[in-house]
């Protein structure tokens, strides 16, 4: 159903961006740990660090968002409209991570629903649909580059000597963890909606398991130093 399509699509694009901001987050502090000794005031203004990354990540996705709407409702050209979108998704980031040192991921999220939600009321529905079929392309290329690039890295590995930490893993964030964060979050958001748009447990128990994605994890496995 569109509904449960939604709430797994959306719920797991939130958990992309804010999982890799938390994952940059402890990756410094565990490296600043090994090489000297963090005081408390330090771990502070890393974590006030984190947060303006965020509000600031969310602000230039809101403002190339609108930007990049408003310049693609205006052109009539359907491939100057996918291009620009290809260029607001790239552009974005970019800006975002490489200029201003905010998080680039959740400024492209951003953009993305700007675009999704303000910007499509004023393309033509054949120009919806093209953009839907383009990026749904696009998604499956990069999630197949990104299994291909874990596939090489991994392909040598010899993961029999590793078993205890992936059964540790498998129970700790599958089986306890993840159901877990479901549930909990199902049950805030209906403790605020009507009977009638309360969500049932049939749409929780999906949103457990075909919610977990495995590409985001794959690309930060890489984005992990040998040393």
């Amino acid at each position: 159903p569109k509904k449960l399509a939604t709430i797994v699509g959306g719920e797991s694009l939130l958990n992309d961006g804010t999982s890799v901001v938390f994952f940059q987050l402890f990756f410094k502090i565990t490296v600043l740990g090994a090489a000297i000794k963090l005081t408390p005031t330090q771990v502070f203004n890393e974590s006030l660090h984190l947060f303006e990354t965020l509000f600031f990540g969310w602000l230039v996705g809101m403002v190339l968002g609108f930007i990049f709407s408003m310049a693609i409702a205006k052109s009539k050209s359907k491939g100057v409209q996918l291009t620009l979108s290809l260029i607001l998704a790239h552009a974005t980031f970019l800006f975002a991570e490489g200029f201003l040192h905010v998080s680039g991921i959740l400024a492209t999220l951003t953009a993305g629903l700007i675009m999704g939600n303000f910007g499509r009321r004023k393309l033509t529905r054949d120009t919806i649909h093209s953009f839907s079929e383009i990026w749904t392309f696009l998604g499956f290329i990069s999630n197949s580059l990104i299994f291909i690039l874990l596939g090489t890295k991994l392909g040598q590995i010899n993961f029999l000597e590793h078993w205890e930490a992936m059964v540790i893993s498998i129970i700790l964030s599958l089986m306890i963890a993840r159901p877990i964060s479901v549930f909990i979050s199902f049950l805030g958001t209906n403790l605020t909606r009507k009977k009638e748009q309360k969500i049932p447990l049939s749409f929780q128990m999906v949103t457990v398991w075909g919610g977990i994605r495995g590409a985001l994890s794959a690309a930060i496995v890489l984005m992990i130093p040998e040393n």
